[in-house]
């Protein structure tokens, strides 16, 4: 860990991996500043979760025909994730569980209580819909423009000194 600052576990959901690696994003997007903020000391500060069935849900999704992504660029984009990800075992479900609406985005919110994570960056409304509950086990449940304003908003102290 770097300088005793305190390991930071995220979980970023489908969504947040396609604007990271396939759509443009401007420099100062949530998103850009997000990519920066974990790669920054990916792995030592920032730890970022993937269980296989949050890898199979990426693997799918990058195939998808509507991104009309190749198989090389593919192959270099998963390299990518996976250099940034540590990979987790699927932790046993919570015994009290966050029911998500939506059955395709449950394993994010299990994983994400299971591990409590400090993060779960996501723009899907289901997930974002479970944030009062979800903080109720530390984990907080935001999109990335909530993010970066939670950062701006830690960080004011920072700056006024």
């Amino acid at each position: 860990m770097s300088a005793g600052l305190p390991l930071v576990q995220w979980i970023l959901d489908t969504n947040i991996w396609l604007d990271w690696f396939v759509f443009e994003q401007t420099a100062d997007s949530p998103v850009a500043q997000l990519q920066r903020h974990i790669e920054q000391d990916a792995g030592e500060v920032h730890r970022v979760l993937m269980t296989q069935a949050m890898w199979d849900e990426w693997v799918d999704v990058l195939a998808r025909p509507q991104f009309a992504i190749d198989a090389q660029r593919q192959a270099q984009i998963l390299a990518q994730t996976r250099a940034l990800v540590q990979w987790v075992e699927t932790p046993p479900t919570p015994r009290q569980r966050i029911r998500c609406a939506d059955r395709d985005d449950q394993v994010f919110i299990d994983v994400a209580l299971a591990c409590r994570v400090d993060w779960l960056i996501s723009k899907d409304r289901h997930l974002l819909r479970l944030h009062n509950r979800a903080r109720l086990w530390g984990v907080r449940v935001v999109t990335p423009q909530d993010w970066l304003k939670s950062m701006a908003a830690s960080c004011a102290p920072c700056s006024a000194a």
